[in-house]
C-alpha cells in the first residue's frame, strides 16, 4: 500500500500512485528482475493494496497487535526482565575462558625452546601468516558455511600448528566457539552468519 501526508495535492497523490502501481505490478525491471520477482525471491508478499482496502488492512492489522501486546501472556514475557546476576555471570565466564587461554598459552612457552637470542625468528613468521590466513578464511568462508564450522576449524588448526595437542586443541574449540556463539548470537544478540546447518 501506498501512504502520503494528509496535505499531499492530489496531482502528486495520483502521480505516485502510478508509479507504484507500475512498479508493483512489475512492468519496472530493474538489473533484469521485477519487484516482484525481488519479493518472491525474499518469500514475501506482492498483494498490492489501494485506497480503502489498503486503509481496512492497517485498521485490521492495528487491531490485532492491540490484542497481542495487550495479552496477558505478552505481559509476562515482558516482566520476566534479565535479572540482575545475568551480566556478572557473564563476565565470569569470559574471565575463566581468558583464564584458562592464559594457562594453556603458559604451557606450550614452556615447551617450546628458547629463542629469547633471536628478534624475529622463521618459525614466528610463519605463525604470523598463518593467523593473517585464518583471517581471510573467514572472511571468504563464513557466511557459506556458519561461524561456528567456520571458526571452529581455525581455530582447532592453528591451535594444533602452534604445538597443542590435537586432542586439547579439539577440547578447546567444543568448548569455546559454541560458547562465543551463544553467547553473541543467542544472549546479546549479535548477528553472526548461519551458514548451511542453521548455526
Amino acid at each position: 500500500g501506498l501512504a502520503l501526508p494528509l496535505d499531499t495535492p492530489q496531482p502528486i497523490v495520483d502521480k505516485v500512485s502510478r508509479a507504484m502501481k507500475k512498479i508493483t505490478s512489475g512492468e519496472a525491471v530493474l538489473q533484469g528482475k521485477t519487484f516482484p520477482e525481488y519479493m518472491q525471491a525474499a518469500g514475501l508478499s506482492t498483494r498490492y493494496r489501494s485506497d480503502g482496502e489498503f486503509a481496512g488492512f492497517l485498521k485490521s492489522n492495528d487491531q490485532t497487535l492491540g490484542k497481542l501486546l495487550t495479552s496477558d501472556a505478552f505481559a509476562q514475557m515482558s516482566s520476566r526482565g534479565t535479572g540482575p546476576l545475568v551480566f556478572p555471570a557473564m563476565l565470569a565466564v569470559a574471565s575463566c575462558v581468558i583464564l584458562v587461554c592464559l594457562a594453556v598459552q603458559k604451557k606450550v612457552h614452556a615447551l617450546a625452546p628458547d629463542v629469547s637470542s633471536e628478534t624475529v625468528t622463521s618459525q614466528g613468521i610463519v605463525n604470523t601468516i598463518l593467523v593473517l590466513l585464518g583471517i581471510v578464511a573467514y572472511l571468504l568462508f563464513a557466511e557459506k558455511i556458519g561461524f561456528v564450522l567456520t571458526a571452529g576449524t581455525i581455530l582447532f588448526l592453528l591451535l594444533w600448528k602452534f604445538g597443542t595437542r590435537w586432542w586439547m586443541s579439539a577440547l578447546i574449540t567444543v568448548c569455546f566457539i559454541p560458547g562465543i556463539y551463544t553467547l553473541f548470537a543467542q544472549l546479546l544478540r549479535v548477528p553472526l552468519p548461519r551458514g548451511l546447518l542453521g548455526w
